[in-house]
């Protein structure tokens, strides 16, 4: 049985999930994912999860719009104003801290509009824009993976075989450099829309969701994952897996959304016996978008101004710290950038013919 609406609970559970992975994030990029290596490296699993969510919510709204070239419009404006408005900023920063225009040449400029961006136009680095690149593609083909799994559901699964039949080949050898298609890389589009169909399947079916499929799920992708460390001496941190995602990192990563996924019923419980921790999550939520795309400036500011660059004395109290003032200037940026990008957003959309939503 397919469904055509999320329901209450699921929509409530993708937000405070959303919510959650983004204060993850954060907290990884502030020096978190190295804090007890290796295994606060498993973190890594929650950019996965982020793809998972963009598949689940991403399909409602292919099915809610008049056509798929207004679907397009909505989705990729949505993703790319707000990014070129921090583009904007981290050349802002550059003047500001320079007195000058950076190098400006076609050919950057080129590389900035393709979500490539020339760390020498930038005052502060944009961070994780590999994701951004690859959310892109993946919500570009998109229509034809809805299309697949309303029309011909088995040649879909069958068509998830090349992720992870790829995945697999670069366990024993680097295949990544082979999908370079005019200077875009399309091996991590490929192997993250894994976990981008996962996500509209699990939640528009009932086929994943009883709770021994989930939980054999996380057992079968965590004795996968020992199997592989074990058979080939794979390093177990995931910072070295990452950039060329393996089958080592697809499994780990499946196994870990599943286990959140059985734990739905406990963090909606959790959340609502918690109001504090709810709302937080919901804030997250509303503003994940904009906090992706500023807590490199908000990190990039803290370490010019306050000097938080490297650990002195307690690694811990200084992770907390420097933490703690990352997310709460990325929060406050966070407010008057979604609304100035969600102005420039409609505005755009408008100027394309596309009704409000």
């Amino acid at each position: 049985m397919v469904h055509d609406t999320l329901s209450d609970s699921d929509r409530r559970f993708l937000a405070y999930l959303r919510g959650l992975a983004i204060l993850v994030i954060v907290f990884g990029h502030v020096g978190g994912f190295w804090f007890y290596e290796p295994y606060t490296e498993f973190l890594h699993v929650f950019v996965p999860v982020f793809f998972f969510l963009s598949g689940a919510v991403s399909y409602y709204s292919y099915r809610r719009s008049n056509s798929v070239v207004e679907y397009l419009k909505k989705r990729v404006l949505r993703l790319l104003v707000p990014y070129y408005l921090v583009c904007t900023l981290s050349v802002a920063a550059y003047v500001a801290e320079n007195a000058t225009l950076p190098g400006f040449t076609v050919g950057n400029l080129l590389m900035e509009l393709t979500i490539r961006p020339d760390r020498g136009l930038q005052g502060f680095p944009l961070g994780g824009v590999w994701f951004l690149h690859t959310l892109i593609v993946l919500s570009i083909a998109s229509p034809v993976l809805f299309w697949l799994y309303d029309r011909a559901p088995k040649l879909l699964m069958c068509a998830l075989c090349t992720p992870i039949g790829l995945s697999t080949v670069q366990l024993f050898g680097d295949v990544h450099h082979l999908f370079d298609l005019a200077e875009n890389n399309l091996y991590k589009p490929i192997v993250h829309s894994t976990f981008y169909v996962l996500g509209y399947v699990y939640f528009s079916s009932d086929a994943l969701r009883k709770k021994w499929v989930l939980a054999a799920s996380v057992a079968g992708g965590i004795l996968l994952s020992l199997g592989l460390v074990a058979a080939l001496d794979l390093r177990v941190d995931y910072t070295y897996h990452a950039f060329s995602p393996d089958l080592y990192y697809v499994s780990g990563s499946l196994a870990a959304i599943a286990a959140l996924l059985l734990l739905q019923t406990a963090i909606l419980n959790a959340c609502g016996r918690l109001p504090p921790a709810g709302r937080i999550l919901d804030f997250m939520h509303r503003y994940t978008f904009p906090i992706y795309l500023l807590h490199p400036c908000a990190i990039y500011l803290t370490e010019r101004l306050l000097g938080l660059v490297h650990p002195t004395g307690a690694f811990v109290g200084y992770g907390i710290a420097k933490f703690a003032i990352v997310l709460a200037s990325t929060c406050v940026m966070a407010i008057p950038f979604g609304y100035l990008s969600d102005r420039l957003t409609s505005l755009s959309l408008g100027l394309l013919g596309v009704r409000k939503a």
